[in-house]
């Protein structure tokens, strides 16, 4: 295993122990100030981990397969929260508002076990260098920097249509909850379906053509959705292209991203995650 394996094993274990200590927070105090630590905590070890296992399994798998393993990944994180959500709810509803944090604490601590007895007790000890200079190596080609770009980029327009579709929907045809839970729907099955195609066809198609497919149409999706205001089932198919578009770039980018920077991936998925959210919050 190389040092940049063995440096991205040792960030997922970082983060699911950070994960698990977050969700342990609520106990400790059980009250408004142990959740708050909870979420701070759980979206630190997320942040960590996924990153990390992204540089990992690059690292460990050929160019040539890191669609399939990575989009299967995602596809994980989406059949999370569509069983998950349900599952969570109804601990929730069944015993009190913590059980569902001592799940999710001891599902990431068999993880931690999971990856501490099958993975980490073979690396090396990775070398450590310094924070700049590692992150110089990240974004040193023009690659590497258009992908940040890429990602930034179409993470704010999918964020500015997210803010708005709700009033939009909203406004055009005078309902809000019912037309709502459909079009939340018809995004949970975009996000699917983009991820599905990832998984299925990046390899195959390849990832740069397939990143290009879906920012080409995104485009056309922004381009269409003003014009479906008149029909709520026009409106509900024109998101669910903008979504399963937006999907489909973001997704088939992360294996693309794992070759713009092989000499430090790790440093490079996470700065890439950091460009991505800043768009997110722009």
């Amino acid at each position: 295993m190389s040092p940049n394996s063995a440096g991205a094993n040792s960030l997922c274990s970082l983060g699911l122990l950070l994960y698990v200590a977050g969700m342990v927070s609520v106990f400790i105090p059980p009250d408004f100030t142990g959740l708050a630590l909870a979420l701070l905590f759980g979206r630190l070890g997320r942040t960590a981990l996924g990153p990390a296992m992204q540089a990992y399994i690059g690292d460990k798998v050929p160019y040539q397969r890191r669609g399939l393993y990575l989009g299967m990944v995602e596809l994980a994180w989406s059949g999370a929260f569509l069983f998950g959500v349900p599952a969570m709810t109804w601990l929730l509803a069944t015993y009190n508002w913590q059980t569902p944090f001592l799940a999710l604490a001891l599902l990431a601590g068999l993880s931690f076990l999971l990856v501490w007895f099958r993975v980490e007790r073979d690396a090396p000890i990775a070398q450590h260098g310094a924070l700049l200079p590692a992150l110089r190596a990240a974004v040193s080609s023009p690659m590497a920097l258009a992908g940040l770009c890429l990602g930034f980029s179409i993470s704010a327009a999918n964020q500015l249509v997210s803010v708005v579709f709700g009033t939009w929907i909203e406004a055009s045809f005078g309902i809000q909850l019912a037309a709502l839970a459909v079009a939340a729907a018809v995004i949970g099955l975009s996000e699917l379906g983009g991820e599905g195609i990832v998984t299925f066809f990046a390899d195959k198609f390849g990832k740069r053509r397939l990143v290009l497919l879906g920012v080409s149409g995104n485009i056309v999706a922004c381009l269409i959705l003003p014009l479906t205001g008149g029909n709520l089932n026009l409106a509900l198919v024109g998101l669910f292209f903008f979504y399963l578009t937006f999907e489909l770039s973001v997704v088939a980018s992360i294996p693309l991203a794992t070759e713009l920077s092989p000499n430090a991936r790790a440093m490079y998925m996470t700065v890439l995650m950091t460009a991505v959210t800043l768009g997110a919050r722009c």
